[in-house]
């Protein structure tokens, strides 16, 4: 379904990424974000058609964003990864599923009404340009309305 290929480092980032985004939530939402990120990938969407120019572009993964509470977590996340060898395994087998098949219906965005400030409100994006595709506990997923 994808045709972009993943080098050591991009698995590396997007699990990182996937734990900084999705921590608290189910393995299904885990999943939804992996297809925004491969969706952004494949379609160079705030990316320049690789895993880690997609996770690290600026202001676009709040984890990756040095001001964010989640950046502050990232010596804890790398120390994590290190110590358990399970986390590498389990995280495979999402990334697997996620790269078989789309389940958010080529979403490119999404955000989490309870982690904006003020909590509940938007981000500050275009919804005339967007369409709601996925909406979970945590997370709420868009793709571009096609004109």
């Amino acid at each position: 379904m994808y045709t972009f290929q993943m080098d050591t480092l991009d698995k590396i980032l997007l699990k990182v990424t996937i734990t900084q985004e999705a921590a608290n939530c189910d393995l299904w939402e885990k999943i939804y974000v992996m297809n925004v990120i491969f969706n952004r990938t494949q379609q160079r969407y705030f990316s320049e058609g690789t895993i880690t120019s997609t996770v690290l572009y600026d202001f676009q993964f709040s984890g990756w964003n040095t001001s964010d509470e989640n950046f502050k977590w990232l010596k804890q996340i790398l120390k994590f990864i290190r110590n358990d060898s399970n986390y590498d395994s389990r995280l495979d087998i999402l990334i697997e599923k996620a790269l078989k098949n789309d389940y958010t219906d080529n979403s490119l965005l999404y955000y989490s009404p309870n982690a904006m400030i003020p909590k509940g409100s938007k981000p500050l994006w275009n919804f005339s340009e967007l369409q709601e595709t996925l909406r979970t506990d945590n997370f709420v997923f868009y793709k571009l309305k096609i004109s």
